[in-house]
């Protein structure tokens, strides 16, 4: 069975966010304090307007991961891929991470050489025994595929010869018997 979806690093992230970020502010508010108003207000504004893009950059990553979490979990696969796909800014283990649920995605469509292609790039980022499992696994489902289609295709051409055969025989039964018909009514 395949080793499920990793999610745990993000989920991390995403709940202990918002502390870090609060007691800073907390610890500029008190450095600020003593400070003269007029030195005070412009630092503030500075830290307001820079700090929203990198905030909301984390936090789309962040919501991004979890949307394609959820989407894997609700079984849309395709969605799960395409918003994996989109999450960067991402550090060595966590792209690995993300392209091992990529590989899982995949795997879940049928689409097992893809799913190794992003098992393959997860290992070269970082290794780990549940990609190399679910990379196995998927291998052995490749070729169980592949061997089930080449016996399928051998059945087929069997049967085509095998009805061949018996039109053949078919064919040469009628011909003997007009043969016979004809020595019969030659002789009679």
């Amino acid at each position: 069975k395949m080793r499920p979806l990793k999610q745990k690093r993000f989920m991390i992230i995403q709940n202990f966010f918002y502390y870090p970020l609060g007691m800073a502010l907390l610890f500029l508010l008190i450095a600020f304090h003593s400070l003269p108003k007029k030195v005070v207000a412009p630092l503030l504004a500075a830290t307001l307007f820079m700090a929203p893009e990198k905030v909301s950059a984390m936090s789309f990553d962040i919501l991004t991961m979890q949307e394609a979490d959820d989407a894997y979990r609700a079984g849309l696969y395709k969605e799960a891929i395409e918003a994996y796909q989109n999450v960067s800014g991402l550090n060595t283990h966590e792209d690995a991470l993300r392209h091992y649920n990529i590989g899982n995605a995949y795997a879940k469509e049928n689409n097992l050489n893809a799913a190794i292609a992003a098992y393959e790039r997860s290992l070269k980022i970082e290794e780990s025994e549940d990609t190399k499992y679910n990379l196995e696994l998927v291998k052995k489902e490749k070729e169980k595929k592949e061997e089930e289609q080449k016996n399928e295709k051998q059945q087929k051409q069997d049967q085509e010869n095998q009805q061949n055969q018996e039109n053949q025989n078919e064919q040469d039964q009628q011909q003997n018997e007009q043969k016979e018909n004809e020595q019969q009514n030659q002789e009679g």
